[in-house]
């Protein structure tokens, strides 16, 4: 066997044995599933979440949503308070206000548009992480929370073998 082909052997087997040991290369990570019951602590509600790793962001089902004191340009509402009715799946109904913290602009299949951007307390009930958020009207939607990889990152890997919770 030449040398070449030794170090590529050798390289080879050390990345495999890398992979196989530590699949991120830090630390093993926990597992979630496709679906999770998760809970954004400001509203009091527990909401079936979609878990989406193509989406940059999480994006929470929002309506009724009225700028205190806005205006018609939504860049110039960074700072202001929104208020926002959000509902789960089980149709239960809360109202939140937050201050937008920035805007966002989202690309999707239906085009783009400029959403606002607020934080929020997002995860297990109890073990709940301040995110951004996206408020959008999710009501033609079965998820009306969506998880993107901001509340992901470097905290879970996606199993989507796992079941769906009941």
């Amino acid at each position: 066997m030449s040398v070449k082909r030794f170090t590529q052997a050798v390289a080879l087997l050390m990345t495999v044995g890398l992979l196989t040991a530590c699949p991120s290369g830090k630390h093993a990570l926990p597992e979630i599933g496709p679906t999770e019951i998760l809970s954004v602590r400001q509203s009091g509600l527990e909401y079936h979440a979609r878990i989406d790793t193509g989406a940059v962001e999480t994006s929470l089902h929002a309506i009724d949503m009225h700028v205190i004191d806005g205006v018609d340009d939504k860049k110039k509402n960074v700072g202001k308070t929104i208020e926002f009715t959000s509902l789960n799946e089980d149709g239960q109904s809360v109202a939140i206000s937050a201050v937008i913290v920035e805007t966002s602009r989202i690309r999707n299949s239906q085009g783009e548009e400029i959403r606002y951007m607020v934080e929020l307390d997002v995860g297990y009930k109890g073990l709940e992480r301040k995110i951004k958020v996206n408020l959008r009207d999710r009501s033609k939607m079965s998820y009306k929370l969506l998880i993107g990889r901001n509340w992901l990152k470097d905290n879970y890997v996606v199993n989507v073998a796992l079941p769906s919770p009941k």
